[in-house]
């Protein structure tokens, strides 16, 4: 028998020290008579106390923090208290040699002498274990393997209490039959099976692990055996509320003298550990799939933005060429103007070959207005434009220039809204697309023109260059052309650039188009697919408000001027001025003149009359605006026309001509400029008169 009790006695110890281990917990024993205090080894590592040194209760109160003192002593005494005996959980903090601040969880059991409230307590036995990295991280404690060298009911007293797990010892027969020899009362919390249960009958737990987890378990048993070493391992059991829930298995196997296997385990709720394992994977997925979204995203915008650079190198280029050639155009169509209305009847051959030089002089001004429609600096003068009506009134010439083999469909949307642009630029641009089109179907085909209300929302302009969300005309171009190669696609907006035939397109028609849109707040896209057409697209920003008529330029003769009527001519070109002021002169205007700013700002100075001042907005030194301004102190009201051949910030302002200012662009013929000069006049009259 006394073996028998020994054998019992080692079992119960094996079980409590393994109990502790596994919770890593420490063992304290205060001897309430003597007020001695026994800290297990693992209980001072938790304090940082030495190993050889004894543990007082003067060390222990001054190692608890001082916010948490107060409420662990009332702990205290509620324990040794024999009315109250309580031994509930408590969490607080200590103070280890050096000042690190650790949490840890106490609970502690009285053993009292006597019987009822007059017992009296004689010892204060408890646990502690060190819970800063589950305050830390929010996940369910690891079960402790422990040892306790106290009675049965000690170790189920501590068992049972050990947060987050199931203590359990079993036995595995010859046959390989197994029966639980201990379970903690844990067991029914996590499965909804009294403890008991589960020793009497073993398959009342292990018929709770799922189908698909058992054939593991069981072969992790075979190889902890085999090698003698401790298991790990993770399955699936049924909980109380019917779910399938995780689990953590640590277990030992101890093979006995008689033969028998002994195994000691402890049994973990890891649910939400696992749960929150299994989150976090879903939620790195899904980072790293929109990380990859991201970094698409970027490098298409990088994309953009460098396309976007590209063409604003090369309108700046280009508008500095067209700048230039302006004032050359000026000057050829001028003298090509003056020798056609100079020449006699009897000069025929002359005549028609100033016509021939007019002519092309007049196809390399177009040339270098889509340059300036490219480069964004084409003055624009917008306003409500009725885009259904513009294409209606287009219909016959359009018919026309596509020819008998291409059909036109117009799907006009009912309810269109005005677009906000320059009307005589937006006819320009539809004219450029349709012509493109026709190109693209030598053989013939269909050209469908459809306008309609669009609304691009903030996610479409995010993915944008240069887009603004909001309402917006929509104008589409389609063809059934040939198509454009998806190499060339990314190109077709710059100026020069051209999938024709040499000779048969100068590229500038879509870099106009291009230019267009972007100066007057719009959008242009592209789409296409070999051998099935093209689509164009221009989104125009809406006008809020109603279209306005458009109306039909005069056809009547120049109108002529006074020799009484003064206008100071400023440009710093020899030759455009000298023509500027030959037909100002013809016109029957007294002229003067000046090189630049400062010179004009001398002769307004004087009593010389001016009545127009028609200054270059590009001189050197002070600009035309500068100049304007400085002649309305001056001279206030006096009249002004600017001209340019590049339309810069002094006068415009993101790509609209300022509300009042008077332009006239180069290169300009005699009939422009006498109705400019006539009409800039008659104006100052018309407020003289009303003032």
């Amino acid at each position: 028998m006394a073996v028998e009790e020994a054998r019992a006695l080692i079992e119960s110890e094996a079980r409590l020290s393994l109990a502790v281990a596994a919770g890593e917990l420490g063992v304290w024993d205060w001897d309430l008579v003597t007020n001695a205090m026994t800290y297990s080894a693992e209980a001072r590592t938790i304090y940082g106390f030495p190993a050889d040194v004894p543990v007082s209760f003067e060390q222990v109160r001054d190692a608890t923090h001082p916010e948490d003192l107060p409420r662990t002593m009332a702990m205290s005494r509620r324990a040794v208290d024999p009315a109250l005996r309580e031994n509930l959980p408590y969490e607080y903090r200590i103070v280890r040699p050096g000042g690190e601040i650790r949490w840890v969880l106490a609970r502690g059991r009285a053993v009292f002498s006597g019987l009822g409230v007059d017992a009296v307590a004689q010892r204060y036995i408890g646990v502690i274990q060190d819970i800063t990295q589950a305050k830390a991280t929010a996940l369910a404690l690891e079960a402790s393997e422990a040892r306790l060298r106290e009675s049965e009911a000690q170790l189920r007293a501590l068992a049972d209490n050990i947060p987050g797990g199931m203590i359990y010892q079993g036995e595995a027969g010859p046959g390989g039959e197994r029966r639980f020899t201990f379970v903690s009362s844990n067991c029914e919390r996590l499965h909804g099976v009294k403890a008991e249960a589960a020793m009497a009958d073993p398959t009342a737990l292990y018929g709770l692990i799922s189908p698909e987890d058992l054939p593991g378990l069981m072969a992790a048993e075979e190889a902890a055996l085999a090698a003698g070493a401790p298991m790990d391992h993770e399955i699936r059991t049924r909980g109380k509320d019917g779910g399938w829930h995780w689990q953590r298995v640590n277990a030992a196997p101890r093979r006995l003298a008689d033969g028998r296997v002994v195994w000691d385990g402890i049994q973990t709720d890891i649910d939400e550990k696992k749960r929150a394992e299994q989150a976090l994977q879903k939620l790195n997925t899904e980072l790293e799939h929109r990380v990859a979204e991201a970094v698409r995203e970027r490098l298409e915008a990088e994309e953009s933005l460098r396309q976007a650079q590209k063409m604003e190198v090369l309108g700046q280029l280009t508008g500095g060429v067209a700048h230039d050639f302006n004032n050359l155009l000026t000057i050829i169509i001028g003298g090509l103007d003056i020798i056609r209305r100079s020449a006699s009847d009897d000069t025929k051959r002359i005549g028609r070959a100033t016509e021939m030089a007019l002519q092309g002089a007049e196809r390399a001004a177009g040339l270098t207005n889509r340059l300036l429609a490219f480069s964004r600096r084409h003055p624009l003068s917008p306003g409500p434009c009725d885009v259904n009506a513009l294409i209606a009134g287009m219909s016959d010439l359009l018919r026309g220039t596509l020819g008998e083999t291409i059909d036109l469909e117009e799907i006009i949307a009912p309810g269109l809204g005005p677009a906000d642009v320059d009307c005589q630029q937006l006819e320009a641009a539809i004219l450029n697309l349709a012509l493109n089109a026709r190109d693209a179907m030598p053989s013939g085909g269909v050209l469908r023109l459809e306008t309609a209300n669009a609304d691009l929302d903030e996610d479409y302009a995010a993915s944008q260059t240069e887009v603004a969300p909001g309402v917006y005309v929509a104008i589409s171009i389609t063809d059934t052309g040939h198509g454009i190669p998806n190499t060339d696609l990314g190109r077709v907006f710059e100026p020069f650039f051209t999938t024709k035939e040499v000779g048969k397109g100068t590229g500038l028609g879509l870099s106009m188009v291009y230019g267009f849109a972007k100066q007057s707040g719009g959008h242009v896209t592209i789409d296409s697919v070999e051998g099935k057409g093209t689509t164009v697209r221009l989104f125009l920003p809406r006008h809020h408000g109603a279209a306005e008529p458009r109306g039909t330029p005069s056809k009547s003769l120049a109108p002529l001027g006074r020799r009484d009527e003064v206008v100071l001519v400023v440009e710093d070109n020899a030759e455009v001025r000298t023509y500027s002021r030959s037909l100002l002169e013809e016109l029957g205007y007294a002229v003067l003149e000046a090189a630049e700013a400062r010179e004009a700002v001398d002769i307004l100075k004087t009593d010389a009359p001016v009545d127009l001042l028609f200054t270059d907005v590009v001189l050197p030194g002070m600009s035309g605006r500068a100049l304007a301004e400085e002649a309305g102190r001056l001279r206030p009201g006096l009249e002004v026309l600017f001209t340019t051949g590049y339309a810069r910030d002094a006068i415009v302002h993101g790509g609209r001509l300022e509300s009042g200012v008077n332009l006239i662009a180069k290169p300009f013929t005699f009939d422009q400029l006498a109705r400019r000069v006539r009409e800039a006049l008659d104006a100052r009259r018309t407020v003289e008169a009303e003032v």
